[in-house]
């Protein structure tokens, strides 16, 4: 009897150690996420405005909804995070050389720049928009703001005389708090329409270590799957390659950090890639002095085979984008350590292209077939028109816009990575990359699927605008979409997380009225589907083989295989808003068409597929 009360004892004694150790690890709840409530301090950091979210306006369920984490606030811990550009960074200084000046003319409906973008966000996308304000955490070096979004140890903030709180601080990963907060902040609330991250800097490793961290307990069954985003942005991410030194090295949630920031960031995104879009954006300092150009990217991470691997796993997951710019050179030192080129940039881009130039129709980019097709984004009718008037981002201009190979009612359909650009499309562009480039003369070449093609130029952003001319040198025409459950049957998508995963589609392609292709292809775990056909290439003998050619038509039939009696086809085709649906190609009953010419290829076209409940 004594033995067996020693071992009882030596049990509780056991059960005891490994509850601290789960609550070290995040949370004394084993059955889900740290909550809110067990974050230690809490109470008084946020009584220091700290680890708070801030709702620019009131909440509305209607709108889709865009959450900013900032960045590293080194040296400038004290002062609140805003949208609002710094009116002494940009605007021109009488010192510097004019193509510094912010030009006029430029903006939504050539209005000009509005410092405040979030007025972009709320009036024009039409977006609820919140900070998360973590500003006296993040004012540090980069690699120790770091250290707090993965472990407790170097957990401290500023406060208002200049030292450091150490004591009176959460002990819990940053990554988990923010998640903490984030799912007490939104619990109430819906989330029917699609919500965005962006974050830049250590920022946007914070995000992805929350939505990774989070995943693993919405797989488990003990988190709703509403408090994933629908799209995640990531503005220079910093993707350090040193280890972490985490305690067992790995995250309390199990993802491997001896890699370094750059091999957990690859890791994650490998795992989110499946319930969201994701896209990066890298900025580069472009200085030409003389003949000598200096490059110079938000971080200095030292080149290796390591890096190289680990970068090239990230792109693989994400629609990317190098941001190339000359005018943050006249930035003053304390503005460029927040890191935030890449995000003011994002955050602007929301109104699509702000060029006015009429040169080879620049200024029709995009423009609808009629005004009159065009009376609310409602009633959207067009493939090239945004919301309230905005001009689309294109990749590839010169093409898009070239009329010997195109013409006004297909204009505008290629878009490139961007805030305006849509989230279903921004999925569609995942793993490809785009670079700055713009036309300096047309080829008389045609490429294989007879299109023109175009000697192309580095382009360099010598004064902020959202207008960057963008390339991408994919050769894949890409056809994709999301087969949506629309439970409340109203024909639009303002279900939440209505996506039917493990959904299997037939496609057919047919040419010159034969059958060339046949396969299937399968939704992923937020419903969506996507598959590309790489371009033919030219043998020794001009035979065009080893993919396609769309010199000629091609129709691609796309039929959802019904594998449930939960649900039935729609019986019109789908209806709803711009930036959910991208309408031209949506599927009538159970069945799409897409047809692939010329001047859609080496593209992405979406084509959704709304079924009901039965």
């Amino acid at each position: 009897m004594i033995r067996k009360h020693v071992k009882i004892v030596l049990l509780l004694g056991v059960l005891c150690l490994l509850a601290l150790a789960l609550y070290a690890c995040g949370g004394s709840d084993s059955a889900g996420p740290l909550r809110a409530e067990e974050i230690a301090y809490l109470s008084d950091v946020q009584k220091a405005e700290q680890l708070r979210f801030e709702w620019l306006r009131e909440y509305n369920p209607e709108r889709p909804t865009l959450v900013v984490v900032h960045g590293e606030t080194t040296g400038k811990g004290t002062e609140k995070f805003s949208m609002t550009l710094d009116s002494e960074e940009y605007t021109f200084k009488t010192n510097e050389s004019t193509d510094y000046v912010v030009a006029t003319g430029i903006g939504y409906k050539a209005q000009g720049l509005d410092l405040n973008l979030a007025k972009y966000w709320q009036n024009v996308a039409g977006y609820n928009v919140v900070l998360f304000h973590w500003e006296r955490f993040a004012d540090e070096d980069s690699d120790s703001v770091l250290a707090k979004v993965f472990s407790v140890p170097k957990m401290k903030y500023v406060k208002d005389d200049g030292s450091f709180e150490a004591n009176a601080v959460p002990k819990n990963p940053l990554a988990e708090v923010f998640a903490a907060l984030y799912i007490k902040e939104f619990s109430d609330k819906p989330l029917l329409r699609e919500t965005r991250w962006v974050g830049n800097g250590v920022g946007a490793d914070m995000i992805a270590a929350a939505a990774d961290y989070m995943l693993g307990y919405i797989q488990s069954g003990t988190l709703d799957e509403k408090y994933l985003p629908d799209r995640m942005t990531l503005c220079d991410p910093y993707l350090s390659i040193s280890d972490l030194h985490l305690s067992g090295g790995k995250t309390t949630w199990g993802a491997d950090a001896t890699q370094g920031a750059m091999g957990l960031t690859a890791s994650f995104l490998a795992d989110l890639d499946p319930y969201m879009a994701i896209e990066t954006v890298e900025s580069k300092e472009v200085v030409q002095k003389d003949s000598e150009t200096t490059v110079t990217y938000a971080y200095d991470i030292p080149k290796s085979e390591k890096a190289e691997r680990g970068f090239a796993e990230i792109k693989k997951h994400v629609a990317y984008l190098e941001l190339s710019e000359s005018y943050s050179r006249s930035f003053s030192s304390e503005y460029k350590a927040q890191k935030r080129i890449a995000l003011d940039w994002y955050l602007y881009s929301v109104i699509g292209s702000d060029d006015s130039n009429n040169a080879g129709g620049g200024a029709t980019i995009g423009y609808p077939r009629n005004l009159s097709d065009y009376q609310t984004y409602l009633s959207y009718s067009g493939f090239n028109w945004g919301t309230n008037e905005t001009r689309p981002m294109i990749n590839n201009r010169a093409l898009n816009n070239d009329a010997s190979t195109n013409n006004a009612s297909t204009r505008g359909k290629n878009f490139s990575l961007s805030a305006w650009t849509p989230t279903t499309y921004t999925k569609g562009l995942r793993g490809r990359a785009f670079t700055m480039k713009k036309e300096s003369q047309k080829s008389t070449d045609s490429d294989v699927h007879g299109n023109a093609t175009y000697r192309m130029n580095d382009y360099v952003l010598t004064y902020f605008r959202s207008e960057t001319f963008q390339v991408s040198a994919a050769d894949t025409t890409v056809v994709c979409g999301y087969v949506y459950l629309d439970k409340n049957k109203d024909g639009y998508i303002n279900d939440g997380k209505s996506g039917v995963k493990n959904a299997r589609l037939s496609v057919t392609v047919v040419a010159n009225e034969k059958t060339v292709s046949t396969f299937s292809v399968t939704t992923d775990e937020s419903g969506f589907y996507s598959f590309s056909f790489k371009d033919a290439v030219e043998n020794t003998e001009g035979e065009l083989v080893g993919g396609y050619s769309f010199s000629v038509a091609h129709t691609v039939t796309i039929e959802l295989e019904p594998n449930s009696h939960d649900y039935v086809a729609t019986p019109s085709a789908l209806t709803g808003q711009y930036y959910d649906l991208l309408r031209g190609n949506n599927f009538s009953a159970y069945k799409g068409t897409v047809t692939l010419n010329n001047y859609v290829a080496d593209s992405t076209l979406v084509a959704n597929c709304l079924v009901k409940p039965v």
